[in-house]
């Protein structure tokens, strides 16, 4: 081990720990080979026993366990922890005995070391990759391999991960992987001290809740702006890095243009795949064909993700989705005139022409925008005497056009008197009169029932009107200025028709027995003042094999409020997505920007400063949380303003002028009187 070569001087006596490495061998190998050669080298160093005292053995023989079974270089992989049982040595004498191995090989690399040397072409080749490696900053371990070979050579196949783990400790590179659920497949390597490792990966938390959310491709300049609004000094070239390493986003390059998204296999939802396809295919598709291509594209990605026919009801929900009439078509809401349904089309296609049109002129319009179609569905909907007349020519007409063309119209006799009744009307009249009930007034102008059904259940202006004209239970009359009047005829108006208390789910996190009692008596308090108030133990008792996800999801999808009761447990599995809690916490971030009255945050402790930044979650930082300490001492009024969307103070309109002000008026300017 200490033999000399024509480069070092004689009185050179140090240990070479490079010595089994031929001088015109050292450009073909790795800075990972280089590195192996050195590690055994010290490891032959370690083992032989000439010249050192009995306590010297042990020690070294102690110190080559420990690096051995750090980095699995005889076998597994063991943590610090595990290696101080195995050796009954203290945690923190096995970090020691790590940190002063790293140090030691590299200030041999560096010449500062009197007891060992490496070659100087070894050194260059081992410090040039530090060097080279450092100006990423930060790098994705998974696009390491990529970079490796990419950068510097070296194939997937001759990448030894004992020693390159080794490597990078010794060149200080740091290994991190983020606590954040959704980040759970990213293991990060920092090169740059200068780069903060906690606010890297806070950058890298913002990017990817902002992806998700967004679902399609996003430009760079946009996901700065959205991190930056959480904290302005996050420099932009790290949150830059953290959309090109973070495993789960992928670049996309048009008009010579970088975006960035989610890769479609991590999208969190069904509906954001489909609206992701959507917006690629850019046209409508009929429903199994869309499950088909979601479902191929998970497949190709290896993800064990599927898609059923359960989507329907999520695409109906969402207003980002619309079907072609009854065509079973689906498209995006934003693509304009393209979502008219069948009654729509045949209309507008007569009202475009502004005359009779027999069938195949009218179809031949239709399908040359909307070539999919079915005809018969067209052809059925052709002949609702509701909407349309034919004449005796085969032609066909708006009912509008009757008195136009009433002496061309086929006359025909009802073969049946039976008339089927019609849900959707029964269902207006029935919402018609629960609201009337609800807002408890007697008279009501009939355009303001009509634009209430029709901006709560998107029921049409006309089907309310006819529905409200055409039952006895409403009674009709004009006001003065012949704006018409509507009120409930009692004696026809059935009682089963009830007013409609609002549903409340509490949501908080399983802690201790205190605080469970205590969610359980707040939850019996809010039914005894008259809320239909639920928690997960009163549903739990209703049913034997509870599915907690399911009940997760029905509380929060079908109550009209949703409680959530924050707490230092709250916080930490939400934030960490553990449990239900976690994944409540993903439904409620995808939720409450489309539906902002419908979630509540409140705390059974003293609303202060300290005590917000203990129990409530990141992304919840800036919503407002109800003090019910504070709001008991008064009677709860707030709480119960919030349950039932009542306002507190009852401003009054705006006055049509303002004050007068009196201008002063500025004497010309003179020096005679001064």
């Amino acid at each position: 081990m200490t033999k000399t070569n024509s480069n070092i001087s004689i009185f050179d006596l140090r240990i070479d720990l490079s010595d089994l490495i031929q001088n015109e061998t050292i450009q073909s190998l790795s800075p990972i080979d280089l590195i192996e050669f050195i590690i055994k080298d010290y490891f032959s160093y370690l083992d032989k026993p000439f010249g050192k005292t009995g306590s010297k053995i042990e020690r070294d023989k102690e110190l080559k366990t420990i690096i051995a079974k750090y980095y699995g270089i005889d076998g597994r992989v063991y943590s610090k922890e595990e290696i101080a049982l195995l050796t009954d040595k203290t945690l923190e004498r096995v970090r020691q005995q790590l940190v002063s191995f790293n140090k030691l090989i590299l200030a041999i690399l560096n010449g500062e070391n009197k007891d060992f040397k490496i070659q100087t072409d070894v050194c260059k080749v081992i410090l040039n990759f530090q060097k080279e490696i450092s100006q990423f900053k930060v790098l994705s371990k998974t696009k390491l391999k990529v970079t490796l070979f990419q950068n510097f050579g070296i194939p997937e196949d001759k990448i030894k991960n004992e020693f390159l783990s080794a490597l990078f400790d010794i060149i200080e590179i740091k290994e991190r992987t983020p606590i954040a659920h959704h980040l759970r497949n990213n293991t990060f390597l920092f090169s740059d001290k200068a780069v903060s490792i906690d606010i890297f990966l806070e950058i890298c938390y913002l990017v990817y809740i902002f992806l998700e959310k967004n679902t399609i491709a996003t430009e760079i300049e946009d996901i700065i702006i959205d991190v930056k609004r959480t904290n302005t000094k996050f420099p932009n070239d790290l949150i830059e890095i953290a959309c090109n390493q973070i495993e789960e986003i992928e670049q996309v390059v048009s008009e010579d243009k970088t975006r960035y998204q989610l890769k479609f296999q991590d999208l969190s939802n069904a509906k954001d795949m489909a609206y992701r396809f959507l917006m690629q295919k850019g046209e409508f598709i009929k429903l199994a064909e869309l499950i088909k291509e979601i479902n191929h594209l998970l497949h190709k990605s290896k993800s064990p993700k599927k898609v059923t026919r359960s989507i329907s009801s999520q695409l109906v929900t969402d207003n980002r989705f619309t079907a072609q009439g009854k065509s079973g078509f689906w498209g995006l809401t934003e693509w304009e005139g393209n979502n008219e349904t069948l009654f729509g089309l045949i209309s507008n296609t007569l009202l475009h022409y502004n005359k009779p049109l027999n069938k195949k002129d009218i179809f031949t319009h239709i399908t040359k925008d909307r070539p999919q179609i079915p005809i018969k569905s067209l052809d059925t909907i052709l002949y609702d005497k509701t909407r349309y007349s034919k004449l005796d020519n085969d032609c066909f007409i708006l009912n509008e056009w009757r008195d136009i063309y009433k002496a061309k119209i086929v006359k025909t006799e009802r073969r049946n008197t039976y008339i089927k009744s019609n849900p959707i009307k029964e269902q207006i009249k029935n919402q018609a009169i629960q609201l009337m009930k609800e807002n408890g007034d007697e008279t009501f102008y009939l355009n303001s029932i009509v634009n209430a059904l029709n901006s709560k259940f998107g029921y049409s202006r006309a089907a309310v009107y006819g529905v409200i004209d055409k039952n006895d239970e409403f009674l009709k009359k004009d006001d003065d200025n012949g704006k018409k009047l509507v009120s409930l005829n009692t004696t026809l108006v059935s009682d089963n028709i009830k007013n409609k208390t609002t549903s409340v789910f509490v949501s908080y996190c399983w802690e201790n027995k205190q605080h469970q009692d205590k969610i359980v008596s707040f939850v019996e308090f809010l039914r005894i003042k008259g809320f239909n108030a639920d928690l997960d133990v009163r549903i739990m008792q209703e049913e034997t094999a509870t599915d907690f996800n399911r009940l997760m999801h029905k509380g929060i999808k079908n109550y009209d409020k949703i409680i959530v009761i924050l707490s230092e447990g709250y916080k930490r599995k939400a934030e960490a997505f553990e449990g239900g809690v976690g994944k409540e916490y993903r439904y409620i971030q995808n939720s409450i920007d489309k539906e902002p009255k419908k979630f509540i945050f409140a705390s059974f402790i003293p609303v202060t400063t300290a005590n917000l930044d203990l129990i409530t979650p990141l992304d919840f930082q800036s919503r407002e949380v109800v003090d019910l300490k504070k709001d008991e001492r008064n009677s709860f009024q707030y709480l119960f303003s919030k349950l039932t969307d009542t306002k507190q103070y009852n401003f009054s309109d705006v006055a049509g002028n303002t004050p007068l002000v009196e201008t002063i008026t500025i004497k010309p300017f003179t020096l005679s009187d001064y």
